[in-house]
């Protein structure tokens, strides 16, 4: 399937977006985290980006994994239609049934 025509590919995009926004979170908060001396301004920081981020990353993260694996699931599933329906003609053509 072409990346036009795969109806994955949207969801795909988004749940890799995700995880790219987590660790951008987890970077501004280091980052923040890092413009300071004084620890209790440090620790929100570091709190919001890193836990936030994490959840981004991890939530994008599984949620693409499902994703790749419905996709896997639905080809393999194509695929075994595909040989029941040969099957089922070849078993048509032996009794002599198909016209």
């Amino acid at each position: 399937m072409t990346p036009r025509r795969d109806p994955a590919a949207p969801g795909l995009a988004l749940f890799a977006a995700l995880a790219a926004a987590g660790l951008l979170a987890i970077g501004i908060g280091w980052r923040v985290a890092a413009r300071t001396l004084f620890v209790p301004f440090q620790v929100p920081a570091l709190v919001s980006g890193g836990l936030g981020g994490l959840a981004l990353v991890m939530l994008g993260a599984g949620l693409f994994s499902v994703q790749v694996a419905r996709r896997e699931a639905a080809a393999e599933q194509a695929a075994f239609d595909g040989l029941l329906d040969e099957a089922a003609g070849l078993v048509a053509d032996v009794r002599g049934d198909r016209r």
